[in-house]
């Protein structure tokens, strides 16, 4: 990847850093998370890489910066290592990042293995 992409991917993991943090301030300011959309999200109960069930609902209260990605998606995987980073320096300041997969259960759980993701990735779909 060269500089000026290196830039503009450590920009748009910034920016949407910046986008969430402000949703999950305004939203602790508020304390009202019953929007339908918001309820919702809260609502799913994904697959892990491992087959595990995870509800995003264990995520409540915390900053969530959700990523939609698939493994056939080349900007997508490229970026996965920064939302890594991003993940590990914020845990501590109550923010998490979660992966959701617009892909196959089978495609994901092999790049998962391969790549060594949290258990914070889930895809829609069966488990």
């Amino acid at each position: 990847m060269t500089a000026s992409g290196k830039t503009a991917t450590a920009f748009a993991i910034g920016a949407v850093a910046l986008i969430a943090a402000w949703a999950g301030f305004a939203l602790r300011q508020s304390n009202d998370i019953s929007s339908a959309p918001v309820h919702k999200l809260f609502a799913l109960v994904l697959p892990d890489p491992a087959g595990n069930s995870q509800a995003v609902a264990q995520w409540r209260g915390k900053v969530l910066v959700i990523n939609f990605w698939a493994t056939w998606c080349e900007p997508c995987r490229e970026e996965i290592p920064g939302l890594q980073r991003l993940r590990e320096k914020y845990a501590s300041k109550n923010v998490e990042v979660v992966g959701i997969a617009v892909d196959s259960a089978s495609k994901v759980r092999e790049y998962a293995n391969e790549n060594r993701l949290p258990a914070s990735c889930g895809w829609p779909g069966e488990h």
